[in-house]
């Protein structure tokens, strides 16, 4: 496999690639608090959704599927992350354990 880049969001507006693959794996709760006026910027996962041609990858941790904030703008914030996690990840492909630690792979089922 050749990876054509390896680049931030913002840098990817307005081009597109055959895959993207996304990381969203922050798993200190007190850290996302914290960042996640820029983590959970809505406009951040809207780019990186819309920029593959053919797959989208995410890899990202239940933390941030999980979050809850009493700030208002915050909590509307994680609400497509929340979205995107019951509409497109709704077949578990793998569960099993790495470094300890419980890990379960989703995905959308196999269109036929």
């Amino acid at each position: 496999m050749l990876i054509e880049a390896v680049d931030t969001v913002e840098r990817y507006q307005g081009d597109e690639r055959e895959v993207i693959l996304v990381s969203a794996t922050e798993s200190d709760p007190e850290y996302l608090q914290g960042s996640a006026g820029f983590l959970l910027d809505p406009r951040r996962l809207t780019v990186a959704l819309s920029r593959a041609k053919h797959k989208m990858i995410l890899i990202a941790s239940r933390t941030i599927f999980d979050y809850f904030s009493r700030d208002e703008e915050m909590f509307r914030r994680s609400q497509i992350w929340k979205n995107l996690l019951r509409r497109a990840c709704t077949a578990p492909l793998w569960q099993g354990e790495r470094e300890g630690k419980p890990v379960t792979v989703w995905g959308s089922p196999a269109k036929k």
